[in-house]
C-alpha cells in the first residue's frame, strides 16, 4: 500500500479580489472537506478576519447551514469548526500548534486586539479539551512535531504489516468505486425486480445491455446494495472493469474472483500462479463456492475487458456450477451478440421516463438544498438526451453552478440543446476554461495530458508537471484546488492516480484539445519530459518513470508516423 501526502496550504494564492468576491470560505470549506481525514491547525496571536456577509454569501449558507450561529467569528474558526470541531470522526487525525513565545507579539504591530482576544481565546479552550495541542517557539520545532504527529498518525492508519497485494487493493477499489456510484443515486426499483426475480429463479447468466451513460453501473451497485440487505447469507462479489487498468485484464479479474470467493465462503484454496490453468481454477472455487453458500458474481462493462482478437472470451465460463448466480452489464456490440448466442439471457436497460426523470431531478437538486420550476422541471425531463442520466447528471451539475442570476435562461437553453453527452462535456470544458483560467491553458493543459498518459496522474505529479519546474515549485493550489473541485465529479481516483471517470468526457477532451496529430504528439511529448525529468529526482521511483517515458514514447512515434509530420518524426 503506497500512501501519498500532498499539503494544502488554504491561503497561498488566494487575491485580494477573490476574498473580497466571497470566493474565499466556499473555497476553503470544500478544499478542507476534500483533505480529509486530515487536519493541520496553526494558530498563534492572530485570530483572523472576521467573517462578515462579504465572506458568506446565502448559496453557501444553503449549503452550510450552520454558518448562520457563526456569522461574528473569523474565517480562520470557521475553518477548523468546519474541518474538525463539528466532525466527531477527526478524533486522532486533527492536529493542533500553538505558537509559545510570549516576546513574538511584542515584536508586531498588529496583533488580535482585546476586542477578539476573548474570541482567540475560547476557540484555544474548546481545541484543547478535544484535540492534542503542542507548542512551538520556532519552526524548526514546529515542523519536526507535524512530522511526529503526521508519521504516527499514518503509521496506525496504515500499519507496516498491513500492505496488500493486488487482490486487496483491487478490492478496496471496488468498494470505493461501488460507494461513489450510490452517491445520488435514485433507485430504477422495475430493473430491481427484475433482476431479483431472475437471480432467484434461473442459473442462465443475465446480461444487462444499454448504451453508455444509460446507468448500468450504477444500478448494478444500487441492486447489490439492496439485495445484500434482504439477503445477508448471499455472498455478493462486485467487479467494475472501469475501476482501474488492472481490473481489466482477464487474468487479474480470475484471481481477484478466485480469492474474493475462498475470503467469503471461508475455503482453503491458494491461488495458483499458473495462468494457464486460471480458467480451470476457477470452475473449481465457484463449484466449491456454491455448494457452501449462495453467491452472486457481479461484472460490469465486459466490453472493457482486454482481450486478443482471436479469442476475446476465453476467459469467460459459458456456464456457471448451481449456487453460483452470474449477471453481467454490456455496451450493444460484437461481444453482446456472442454471448446472447451462448444462450444468456438479456435485460435491455431502457433510458429513463419522464416521471423517473422528474424525480431524479428534484432529489438531486435537493442534495444541494436548490430546485427547479415545476415548468423547468417539466422542460428538462421531456427533453429526449436527459433519458440518460449521465446527461442529466452533467446538466443538473452546471446548473446548480450557475444559479439564479443572469444568465441562467441562456445556460439552460444551451446545455439542453446539446445533442450528445460529450457535445455536453465540451460545454463543461468552456466554463472551465472561463473559470479557471490562471495560469493560462491550464485547463487544456491538464486535460490534454491526462488523455494521452496511460495510468493518469498523480495529484502530486500534476502540481509539480504545471509548476514552475526551472525553480523547482509546484503549481500553487490556489490555482489548482478551483479545477480539481470542479472536474472531482467526473474524475476517477485508481490507486492515487487520476483519470477520466466518463469515456464521454475523454472525448470531449480529444475532441476539443487533440484534434490533429500534432497537438496530441506535443502532449506526449511534454508528458516524456517530465517522466525523464523524474528519473533523476526520485530515486525510489527512477525505474518506473523509466518504464513510463518508455511508453509514451511508443505512443508518440506512432502518433507521428500517423501524421507523416518530418518534423514530429523525429523529435519521436
Amino acid at each position: 500500500l503506497q500512501v501519498e501526502l500532498v499539503e494544502v496550504d488554504l491561503r497561498w494564492g488566494i487575491t485580494k479580489k477573490q476574498s473580497e468576491s466571497g470566493e474565499t470560505l466556499p473555497r476553503c470549506l470544500d478544499t478542507i472537506h476534500n483533505c480529509r481525514p486530515y487536519f493541520i491547525g496553526i494558530i498563534g496571536e492572530h485570530y483572523g478576519s472576521i467573517a462578515d456577509r462579504r465572506f458568506i454569501p446565502d448559496s453557501l449558507i444553503e449549503i452550510q447551514p450552520w454558518l448562520k450561529e457563526h456569522l461574528d467569528r473569523s474565517i480562520t474558526e470557521l475553518e477548523i469548526l468546519h474541518g474538525v470541531l463539528n466532525n466527531p470522526e477527526m478524533s486522532g487525525r486533527a492536529f493542533f500548534y500553538f505558537r509559545d513565545d510570549v516576546n513574538f507579539c511584542r515584536k508586531q504591530k498588529n496583533c488580535t486586539t482585546d476586542t477578539n482576544r476573548d474570541k482567540l481565546d475560547d476557540l484555544k479552550q474548546r481545541i484543547s479539551k478535544r484535540y492534542p495541542v503542542s507548542r512551538y517557539r520556532n519552526p524548526k520545532l514546529l515542523g519536526e512535531e507535524v512530522f511526529k504527529d503526521l508519521w504516527q498518525a499514518i503509521q496506525k492508519e496504515y500499519p507496516p504489516h498491513s500492505v496488500a497485494d493486488d487482490v486487496e487493493r483491487l478490492r478496496r477499489e471496488h468498494i470505493s468505486y461501488s460507494a461513489s456510484r450510490l452517491r445520488l443515486y435514485t433507485p430504477r426499483t422495475l430493473f430491481h425486480k427484475a433482476i431479483s426475480k431472475h437471480v432467484t429463479s434461473s442459473n442462465i447468466p443475465l446480461l444487462l445491455t444499454g448504451e453508455s451513460g444509460v446507468g448500468k453501473s450504477a444500478l448494478l451497485a444500487g441492486w447489490s446494495a439492496e439485495y445484500a440487505k434482504h439477503h445477508p447469507e448471499t455472498c455478493i462479489l462486485l467487479h467494475f472493469v472501469g475501476v482501474s487498468p488492472e481490473s481489466a485484464r482477464p487474468e487479474l479479474i480470475l484471481r481477484r474472483l478466485i480469492a474474493e470467493l475462498t475470503r467469503c465462503c471461508a475455503l482453503s484454496f491458494v491461488v495458483t500462479d499458473d495462468a494457464t490453468r486460471l480458467s480451470q481454477s476457477f470452475q473449481e472455487v465457484m463449484i466449491a463456492a456454491g455448494a457452501t453458500r449462495p453467491v452472486v458474481l457481479v461484472v460490469d462493462a465486459l466490453n472493457q475487458v482486454e482481450s486478443d482478437d482471436i479469442s476475446p472470451m476465453s476467459w469467460l465460463p459459458t456456464a456457471f456450477p448451481a449456487g453460483v448466480k452470474a449477471i453481467f452489464s454490456i455496451t450493444p456490440g460484437t461481444m453482446q451478440k456472442q454471448l446472447l448466442e451462448r444462450g444468456w439471457r438479456e435485460l435491455p436497460i431502457t433510458p429513463v421516463n419522464f416521471s423517473e426523470r422528474r424525480k431524479m431531478i428534484a432529489d438531486y437538486l435537493k442534495h444541494y438544498n436548490k430546485s427547479l420550476e415545476s415548468t423547468e422541471i417539466n422542460t428538462v425531463a421531456a427533453t429526449p438526451q436527459t433519458g440518460n442520466p449521465l446527461f442529466l447528471r452533467v446538466m443538473l451539475d452546471e446548473l446548480r453552478i450557475v444559479g439564479r442570476h443572469e444568465g441562467f435562461d441562456v445556460t439552460f437553453s444551451r446545455l439542453l440543446a446539446s445533442p450528445t453527452i460529450a457535445e455536453l462535456f465540451d460545454r463543461v470544458l468552456q466554463r472551465w476554461e472561463r473559470d479557471f483560467f490562471k495560469p493560462e491553458g491550464l485547463v487544456q493543459d491538464v486535460m490534454s495530458v491526462l488523455a494521452v498518459s496511460r495510468r493518469g496522474l498523480s495529484e502530486r505529479e500534476i502540481l509539480d508537471l504545471f509548476g514552475d519546474r526551472d525553480r523547482c515549485l509546484p503549481l500553487p493550489q490556489a490555482y489548482w484546488s478551483p479545477l480539481f473541485l470542479a472536474a472531482f465529479e467526473y474524475l476517477s481516483n485508481r490507486s492515487g492516480f487520476l483519470w477520466f471517470f466518463h469515456d464521454h468526457l475523454r472525448k470531449a477532451v480529444e475532441r476539443r484539445y487533440l484534434n490533429n496529430r500534432r497537438e496530441r504528439c506535443n502532449a506526449m511529448f511534454r508528458l516524456i519530459d517530465f517522466y525523464c525529468e523524474q528519473i533523476s529526482h526520485d530515486r525510489d521511483h527512477g525505474g518506473v518513470y523509466r518504464q513510463l517515458a518508455m511508453d509514451i514514447a511508443e505512443d508518440a512515434v506512432r502518433c507521428a508516423e500517423q501524421g507523416k509530420d518530418g518534423r514530429l518524426q523525429a523529435k519521436a
